[in-house]
Formats: structure tokens, sequence, C-alpha cells
């Protein structure tokens, strides 16, 4: 079983790192890293390895993993999706020289079989340093892959391919490119859009200032939205390292790192658009703020909540040192868990913890409601025994987003609570735990 600690899947000599790991499909993982082994002279060139490990945590093929690529050069940064037959990684290759990089891609099957020629095949090998390759299944058995892609002289445009099990390319050699514009396209995301063709998105300087985009690609790589690519954000200043998941419904949702108030107060939104090509939450094209705290907020992931919304998880600096905090953002858009309360006036009502963290500190009960124009009600914390702890009346607040602290200077007991909002015979509650 598992050790306590883990367990070793390579402690082969030099350096591993760079790992990146999926799901078999039978309990256990498909996982690839980078490969220094051979580098003897720590130059910083490594190779290719993966190995499956099953679900009581034993590794299943070669000892120290399988060779993916030892070509000459170096291979950097592998992505990795399972497939149909086993796995398919790809990854930067440099194997024709410094500021030369392109990108190969293997299949290894689920018994550690590794296909094709040696070393792979190459995805793209046009001029100029291809990077940034990220990877998805495409639902038929193979994938689709991103990068960013210079081979017309910089800036950077954003290409893709998709894959067969084998590695077979089945577009256009050395990919399609992914839009239109002729301006630079940097740090791709890409999902599956359940339907064999994909979801890109990326940060985008057509208009001088970087901005999100983002563009759906049809099974035969042709773009699928609007001729100039659906805009996710143009808010002042930059948007970074966007992100992205299934929306379930042929459509995703993105996170990025938005520094709209300063480099030095960076913030995490996120927008939803459809399967149709149309982007919701936020106002405008500004996005939907998922966490202004102070200081920053920085690098955020994300996953589905498997509801038509999503889960984004960040580094953060609001306190002195840097935390990790998280929040889930429903498919209509709001902050928080629970479902949307039916009232009688029609008002739309969320509640959500804020801020984001829950568990909470009994001296700083707060929590976001938002409200539509003429809403009314009253905010009840209970206890797990139905008391009622604490209650705030939300009349004349009116419309739009308002944090209220139940604590009200008070301190609430440690333990678990009921937040509820009772309205026109119905009622919305929220979980929420307390520490002291």
């Amino acid at each position: 079983m598992w050790g306590l600690d883990g367990v070793a899947l390579c402690t082969a000599g030099g350096p591993q790192h760079d790992e990146t790991v999926v799901p078999d499909g039978a309990g256990g993982a498909y996982v690839t890293w980078w490969d220094r082994r051979a580098d003897a002279g720590m130059a910083i060139y490594g190779d290719i390895y993966a190995q499956r490990v099953n679900a009581n945590g034993v590794p299943q093929w070669t000892p120290d993993g399988v060779p993916i690529c030892t070509a000459a050069g170096d291979q950097q940064y592998p992505v990795i999706v399972a497939t149909d037959i086993g796995a398919l990684i790809a990854w930067a290759d440099e194997r024709n020289g410094s500021g030369h990089r392109d990108i190969y891609a293997r299949a290894v099957t689920s018994v550690g079989a590794v296909m094709g020629p040696t070393d792979g095949v190459a995805v793209c090998n046009a001029v100029g340093d291809e990077s940034s390759t990220v990877i998805c299944s495409d639902g038929a058995g193979g994938a689709i892959v991103a990068w960013t892609d210079p081979r017309n002289g910089s800036p950077e445009k954003t290409y893709a391919q998709r894959l067969s099990d084998t590695c077979t390319s089945l577009w256009t050699a050395n990919g399609v490119a992914v839009s239109s514009s002729g301006i630079g396209e940097l740090f791709p995301a890409i999902v599956s859009d359940g339907a064999s063709g994909a979801i890109v998105a990326w940060t985008d300087f057509r208009t001088g200032g970087a901005d999100v985009y983002t563009q759906r690609l049809s099974p035969a790589g042709a773009r699928l939205w609007a001729s100039s690519d659906v805009l996710l954000c143009n808010a002042a200043d930059f948007q970074f390292y966007p992100t992205v998941t299934t929306d379930g419904a042929g459509g995703a949702i993105v996170t990025w790192q938005d520094q709209r108030n300063g480099s030095s107060n960076t913030d995490v939104y996120a927008r939803h658009v459809t399967a149709a090509g149309v982007a919701q939450w936020g106002v405008g094209s500004s996005g939907l703020a998922v966490s202004t705290a102070t200081a920053t907020q920085i690098f955020p992931m994300i996953a589905t909540d498997a509801a038509g919304g999503a889960i984004i998880a960040w580094m953060d600096a609001r306190e002195t040192s840097t935390d990790i905090y998280a929040q889930r953002v429903l498919s209509g858009g709001q902050l928080g868990g629970g479902a949307s309360l039916g009232v009688s006036n029609a008002a739309t009502l969320s509640i959500a913890l804020a801020p984001v963290r829950n568990p909470v500190r009994g001296d700083a009960l707060q929590m976001r409601v938002t409200l539509s124009a003429g809403a009314a009600g009253t905010l009840e914390l209970i206890d797990v025994a139905g008391r009622r702890i604490a209650a705030r009346n939300l009349a004349g607040l009116g419309g739009g987003s308002h944090v209220l602290d139940l604590a009200a200077g008070a301190h609430v007991p440690t333990g678990l609570y009921m937040v509820r909002l009772p309205e026109g015979g119905a009622e919305r509650v929220a979980g929420v735990t307390v520490l002291e």
C-alpha cells in the first residue's frame, strides 16, 4: 500500500522534476517527468521518462520509469493525457539545437510499451523556438496539443494539433493557428469541448495591453467561434496566465491573474464562455472578481465542480507569508456554494463566505450576500441544536453585493453552523465552520 511519506516512482541519479500526472482510469495514474539522470555535468539537459502506479501505490513499469525520449539535446516540460490505449506525452525538444525547440510526442501503452519511432514524432518542427506546451483529451482516444509558436517571427502565436492515440497528426502539418490575429499570443491553456474538439484560452497583445481571449476548435481544426475570437477580459494593465476547465456543456470556465489594480495588488478573475462562444459573468469585458484581497493573488488553478461551475485555487500574499486560498464559482457566476433561492419578488440572492476562508474565526464571521433591488429577509446563524445565534435584517440594503459581519463584535463559539436566509416561503442555506 501507499507509504506514509509517499511511494518512490523514480530514484535514479540526478534531479527529476516538472512532473505531471493523469488518472489511468483504474484507480491509479500515469506520471511523466523531466529526467536528468544522464546530465552528469549538471548542464540542465534532460530526457523524458514515465511511470504508471496502480491504486495500491505499486509502480507498474520498469523501475525508475520508462524512457520516452532520450534524444540528443534537452527535452523539457512534459505534459500528459490518458488515451484509449494508455497515455500520450508531449514535450519541448531541443534536439535540433538551442533556440530551435520543437514540439514532440510519443504514445505509451497501459503496460509500458513505448510506441512509434524512437524518441517520438515531431508535432511541430517549424522555424523558431516553440514552447509552453499544453494538452487535453480529444474525447475519441487521442489528444489535442497547443503551444506558443514564433515561426513567423516575433510576436508569437498559438498553434494546435490533434493527434491520434499513436501520435499521428490529424490536422495540417505543424499545426493550425488558433487565432486569426497577427499580434502576440502567449500562455495557452486548453480543455476538451466534449465533442472531439478543444477550447483554447491565451494572453493576447493585439490592443497593446495583455488581455484574455479564447477560441474553440472543431474536430477538424476549424475555428468555431467569432473570426476575431472571443474576448474574455480587456481591463486595464495586464491579464496573465489563464487556466481553463470544462463547464460540462461544451463550454469552458477561464480564470487568470489580473493586474488592473497594479502589479503589487494582483487579483484573480474569471469568466464563463458557452459552447456557442458567448462570454458570461462580470460586467462588460471586465470579468468576475474571484478575489481582490489586499496584496497579491497569483497563479490561479482551476477544476470543474461537476455542476456547471468551478473551484479556483491560488497563491495569496494577504498575510505575512504566502498562503493558498480557494473559491467556488457557481454556474451562474455567484461566489460560494449552495443552490439559488427563488423568492416571490423574483429577487436573486446568494450567500457565500467572505473572505474566501472556511473555516473562519469566531470574531470574523463575514458573509457575502448578493441581492436584487427590493429584496428583503433576515440572515440567520443557526447552531447544530437549531438555536438562532445571530441575525441581520437585510431590509434597506438595496441591490448588489454586501458583506455582513454576523459576529457583530461578539465571539461565536467553535462549532458547525448553518447560515439561513428565509424569504417568500423558501430559504437559502450555507454551512460554515467556526474555529477559535
